[in-house]
């Protein structure tokens, strides 16, 4: 399912995707690793264009460029961002709420929330009642709870001081931000609950029914690509884990919650 909620200042939409997986955290993180980031975002994302390497900090946390094709008619655009993998460092719920509206066939209606379903569809991909057991559910909101130690992978957008003059003066692409991520909630059976919490900006220049008409006609679609792929996928028997104590460590706690929750402020932790 694919929902939205729009924020108080008349920023950028939140989007909320769910999706069910029939493979494990620890192999499913390997699609939104850098090794594999082409891959994905070809067969995930009809618009991308192209993806860079700027700065490799460590293992788990890079500065990447990603470009995109033209949105419609407008321009391509470009995003510098921050790429990284972690763990949760203490348990939270994610709390939504019911106002949420729910993106499904191109067709944006109210989401009911229930204890069996998070959005319903003609052909949803749906979380069900055997993944979300322990989700309450209450009058205003629900909650979907996020255990310690569950696998975060991330994309924040980030300011790029540079040198290249390249960088700085190319105007075939506008600027556009996103922030990301993405809880690989282990569902006990074997599989996983994808939730993707994100928000986009692609500039000024787009009108936002334009964006948002197209949020809900590519977005059920690039889920059920990345379903697709994950079951044909052959993955490595090692975790992009390799060393758990350093991954860890990679992101202070103090930090990442206070990154987090700025960054969408209806997480409680």
């Amino acid at each position: 399912t694919i929902e939205r909620a729009e924020t108080s200042y008349g920023g950028p939409d939140y989007l909320k995707t769910t999706a069910q997986f029939g493979v494990p955290p620890q192999k499913l993180i390997q699609l939104f690793s850098w090794d594999k980031f082409h891959l994905t975002q070809t067969t995930i994302d009809p618009f991308f264009e192209s993806c860079s390497l700027l700065m490799n900090i460590s293992t788990h946390c890079r500065v990447i460029l990603k470009t995109t094709k033209r949105p419609l008619m407008f321009p391509k655009r470009r995003f510098f961002m921050s790429m990284m993998e972690s763990f949760q460092q203490s348990p939270f719920m994610i709390n939504l709420h019911n106002s949420w509206h729910g993106y499904a066939n191109n067709i944006e209606k109210e989401c009911k929330m229930d204890s069996v379903e998070l959005c319903s569809s003609k052909n949803p991909t749906v979380a069900t009642t055997n993944v979300l057991k322990n989700v309450k559910d209450t009058t205003s909101s629900i909650t979907i709870p996020v255990p310690k130690r569950t696998i975060i992978s991330s994309l924040m957008s980030v300011n790029i001081a540079t040198n290249n003059n390249e960088l700085k003066s190319d105007t075939n692409y506008v600027h556009a931000f996103q922030d990301f991520i993405a809880w690989f909630i282990d569902d006990g059976k074997g599989g996983t609950l994808l939730v993707i919490l994100m928000r986009v900006d692609l500039g000024s220049d787009i009108p936002k029914w334009a964006f948002l008409t197209t949020v809900a006609a590519t977005g059920v679609w690039s889920m059920r690509a990345l379903i697709k792929l994950s079951k044909e996928f052959t993955y490595s028997d090692t975790s992009i884990f390799t060393d758990e104590s350093s991954a860890k460590h990679q992101q202070k706690p103090k930090h990442w919650e206070n990154l987090l929750m700025k960054t969408f402020p209806f997480i409680k932790l």
